[in-house]
């Protein structure tokens, strides 16, 4: 895809506010208590250890969260056999259709799942929020796994189911990759520096920041393309959370004196690329 035209240049902390209104946060909150179905846990297929807590984590977050007296759970056993009923894999999370007939026959309001990531040398789990009466997903989130401590896991995942139901949905950055193009290795390499600062300034902003590597299962799951969301997947679960992929590249360039120059590659899910361009 084609970048979009560059706007003028300006100063790095001007560059980063203004990221932050473009990715402006969404509104209305949830207060209402929901009936939730604990649908099942997704791990690679080349991981034992990931597929063996994909299959115990279901139960255990229902006993966890059935202690709490702050949702109405619906039983896992039903859900299972629900699951097996309508023959849904992983795939079935994508049709909007699909997720509709699940909380008509389950009579609840949201669906919750959960997929295994392995980013570097750790695994991290995305928690999911489906909305079964739109086929909207609500929220998710993106949590350290603690294989050794099972409950470390379900207590931060308890945490945000509780969060999910009064809070904005989420706003992710997802952070490419950072290119230095400079020519010359006689200055100090910022590319590094560069991905760190605005990774940074949006965790300070109150957005989730993601390695791009994370996202990609995420997309894969709801068959999303890097390009975004077609409009003509009308059947397909819409994602109510934001992602911003971020990516860039700096050069040191010589003028009256050196200057670094910066180029930041943004783009929405579903919207077109643009470029935004500044010496610093």
């Amino acid at each position: 895809m084609k970048f979009g035209k560059a706007i003028q240049y300006f100063g790095l902390n001007v560059f980063l506010a203004a990221l932050v209104l473009i990715a402006g946060k969404a509104s209305a909150a949830e207060t209402n208590s929901v009936r939730l179905a604990i649908g099942p846990f997704f791990a690679p297929p080349d991981n034992e250890q990931l597929k063996k807590a994909a299959v115990l984590l279901p139960d255990l977050l229902t006993v966890s969260l059935s202690k709490q007296n702050r949702f109405q759970l619906v039983e896992r056993q039903k859900v299972s056999e629900v699951w097996r009923e309508l023959n849904l894999t992983i795939n079935g999370m994508n049709s909007a259709t699909a997720m509709l007939k699940l909380g008509t026959v389950l009579a609840c309001d949201q669906f919750v799942t959960g997929t295994f990531v392995v980013a570097k040398t750790n695994a991290q789990l995305w928690i999911m929020v489906i909305d079964t009466r739109t086929g909207v997903l609500m929220d998710l989130e993106l949590l350290p796994f603690n294989a050794t401590n099972l409950d470390v896991s379900l207590e931060a995942i308890a945490s945000f189911l509780n969060q999910a139901r009064t809070r904005n949905p989420q706003q992710f950055i997802a952070l490419g990759r950072f290119l230095d193009m400079s020519i010359s290795s006689a200055h100090e390499d910022w590319a590094s520096q560069l991905r760190a600062l605005i990774g940074k300034h949006f965790i300070d902003a109150g957005y989730g920041v993601v390695d791009n590597e994370t996202v990609s299962p995420i997309f894969e799951e709801f068959q999303l393309e890097q390009a975004g969301l077609s409009e003509s997947q009308t059947n397909c679960v819409r994602f109510r959370p934001s992602f911003w992929l971020i990516e860039g590249r700096c050069k040191w360039v010589r003028d009256a004196e050196d200057k670094l120059s910066v180029a930041i590659r943004v783009r929405k899910l579903g919207v077109d690329e643009k470029e935004f361009q500044f010496h610093a």
